[in-house]
């Protein structure tokens, strides 16, 4: 009996092995903070505060491969007969995994090339984006509160990693394997040098608190400050908001958001799809000024974000988002000590991460929280339990046709060849979509009034959404003012209540307009402009041309610019499913004509374009290149992103 047990009791050498993968995880993570530090340009503060979210990273990280190690340990003795070589050999495995994680996107790099582009994937621009996109991708996926999600809902993901260690320890463990056995034969005829492993612990111990302790000596003051609390519902016209004259009533949380504070009026988006206007929203930059146009961009690291901005202020940061391109893969982690992804895209589960952060925050610390909801954008299924009035006048076989298309391009032909209740069928889920959000807004509102802490909260989106305007439907083709204004809402300490601004805006102005209530520098470069003076005085906004483009779609960017009074619109031909999608050049007069019906083109009073397009467009960026994977690109065609 008493062998029997002694066989599942560990060994020195196995406490050994055990303790140094501890220490190489936390190694490996402080090495990721540096890189990320350097990549990023942090300094000071910011520095110190990517070392210690690299080293809470890596924590996770070790503990995890410790009770996995064990657990494939306790398992193999059962079943093998040299448990120590088998153990070792595990231990091999996992640094050799991760090893091999580490260096298989520049291997991919050097494999691909020389290939021709034509046989490269249709999403990667060249061989670097595709080193790119693992390096984001297969990082972001692979953090360890994502793969507690995946294990708690999956247990059966747990057996998993005996394979990958199991192998790759058979071919790389033999020379560590060795060597260790040599040592640990030598040190059995003497004594075992307990204290040099006891001195590791307390090595690895102070290297994961090293960089948290480092951040709180170097985080500059400003406990006095307000909350920031951002919010960006992905495809809500303004029109469906009640503050903006819809008197539906679909909106309440937002029309009492909007009477305790300030409305922008013609507050307008820079693009029609995602991933560029957010990119433009969060710092203040053009889309084309950063490079990003195309599903295979990114956010470059030398892009300046509000969530690094508010973090080198002292902020704790924190973000909720519902898509993949306002997630880390795309850049959008920058400055957040973290970000995460609820486990579906409803609202109510958005809102219950931020309420779990709220609870645990810091107290004495001003926090910045960004959330991103999903629920207006297709399909358009919105909860059981909404109102009756909502879809009041639909019919069950409409929703039903409405449903059943999983490609937003089938959706469209449905809804134009169909019959105009199919359409109003679509645009009542819709509305039914926003009341859900306005719901949990509601909700996370109260919570937030409750704390009694200070706050300045933003509500806008990313572009709105068409059915049946200029014979369009959805978003991300074209530039009409129904997919491009949006609402822009801030209400807080010191913002009057009740005022509404009118001029023209960009939801660039929002990283300079917040940057102005907190009395914060702003930092070089924005094309943004701060709005908080005339939201003081109660005055409209001076005179000045904003612009957007897309390019995700077509071959030539479309792009608009207006100044409230005319619009150009550069036009579009594109061939999207193998149909034709065509719209003239055009200039439309918007303050005699806002439904862009008459075309001025070529007439003599229009501005100039040789004078206006430098002043929008001159800065062309590069962006940070991201490739798809099939399964992704799949799923981004079926929501219309990519024909």
């Amino acid at each position: 009996m008493d062998r029997k047990a002694n066989r599942f009791r560990p060994t020195e050498l196995e406490w050994q092995a055990a303790l140094l993968a501890l220490g190489l995880a936390v190694a490996l993570g402080l090495i990721d903070g540096l890189r990320q530090a350097a990549a990023q340009g942090y300094a000071g503060h910011l520095y110190w505060r990517a070392l210690a979210a690299a080293m809470h990273r890596a924590a996770p990280w070790a503990m995890a491969g410790l009770m996995l190690a064990a657990a494939q340990v306790w398992l193999l003795r059962v079943l093998l007969v040299h448990p120590r070589r088998i153990g070792l050999v595990l231990v091999t495995g996992w640094v050799a995994g991760a090893l091999l994680l580490s260096g298989l996107p520049p291997a991919l790099q050097t494999l691909t090339a020389r290939l021709p582009r034509e046989k490269l994937p249709v999403f990667a621009a060249d061989p670097a984006s595709m080193a790119a996109f693992l390096q984001k991708i297969v990082g972001a996926l692979l953090m360890p509160d994502r793969l507690w999600i995946a294990f708690a809902d999956q247990p059966a993901l747990w057996l998993l990693p005996l394979g990958l260690p199991l192998v790759l320890g058979l071919l790389a463990g033999i020379a560590p394997l060795l060597v260790l056995r040599r040592w640990s034969a030598v040190e059995t005829a003497a004594k075992p040098r307990w204290w040099f492993w006891g001195l590791w612990v307390a090595a690895v111990l102070a290297l994961l608190n090293a960089p948290r302790w480092l951040t709180e000596t170097t985080r500059p003051g400003g406990d006095n400050r307000p909350d920031v609390i951002f919010i960006s519902i992905d495809t809500l016209r303004r029109d469906a908001v009640g503050a903006y004259g819809n008197p539906a009533g679909f909106t309440p949380n937002l029309d009492r958001l909007a009477a305790r504070g300030v409305r922008l009026v013609d507050l307008r988006a820079p693009s029609s799809w995602t991933l560029t206007s957010h990119g433009a929203m969060l710092t203040g930059r053009y889309p084309w000024s950063l490079g990003l146009r195309t599903v295979a961009d990114a956010l470059p690291p030398s892009a300046r974000t509000l969530a690094e901005e508010l973090a080198a202020r002292g902020y704790d940061t924190y973000g909720v988002v519902t898509h993949l391109f306002v997630d880390a893969p795309y850049g959008f982690g920058q400055g957040f000590d973290r970000i995460d992804h609820p486990s579906s895209e409803r609202a109510g589960d958005t809102v219950a991460l931020a309420e779990r952060w709220l609870a645990k925050r810091r107290a004495n610390v001003p926090a910045f929280l960004f959330l991103h909801f999903y629920d207006p954008h297709w399909p358009y299924r919105p909860p059981a339990d909404v109102p009756d009035r909502l879809l009041a006048g639909t019919t069950e076989a409409d929703r039903r046709e409405v449903d059943r298309h999983h490609d937003a391009f089938e959706l469209i032909d449905a809804l134009r060849g169909g019959p105009p209740s199919l359409t109003a069928t679509a645009q009542a889920l819709y509305h039914a979509e926003i009341w859900a959000v306005d719901r949990e807004l509601g909700r996370l509102f109260d919570r937030l009034d409750r704390a009694g802490r200070p706050a300045i909260v933003v509500v806008t989106a990313d572009h709105g959404e068409m059915f049946g305007e200029h014979d369009m439907y959805g978003h991300g083709m074209t530039l009409f003012e129904d997919e491009i204004r949006v609402p822009g809402l801030l209400a807080g300490p010191g913002i009057p209540a009740g005022r509404a601004i009118e001029g023209p805006c960009n939801t660039v102005d929002l990283f300079p307009t917040l940057l102005g209530w907190l009395d914060l520098p702003m930092p070089p470069g924005l094309d943004g402009r701060n709005l908080a003076a005339e939201m003081r005085l109660d005055q409209p906004l001076p005179w000045r041309w904003v612009g957007g483009e897309n390019a995700s779609l077509t071959k030539v960017p479309v792009r608009y610019a207006t100044d409230n009074r005319w619009k150009w619109f550069s036009g579009m031909s594109q061939e999207i499913k193998k149909k034709p999608v065509e719209y003239p050049a055009a200039w439309y007069r918007l303050a005699d004509e806002p439904g862009e019906t008459i075309n001025h083109f070529g007439e003599p009073d229009v501005p100039r374009l040789d004078e206006l397009l430098p002043r929008l467009f001159a800065a062309q960026g590069r962006g940070d290149a991201v490739t798809i994977s099939p399964e992704q690109r799949d799923k981004l065609r079926q929501l219309g992103y990519l024909p």
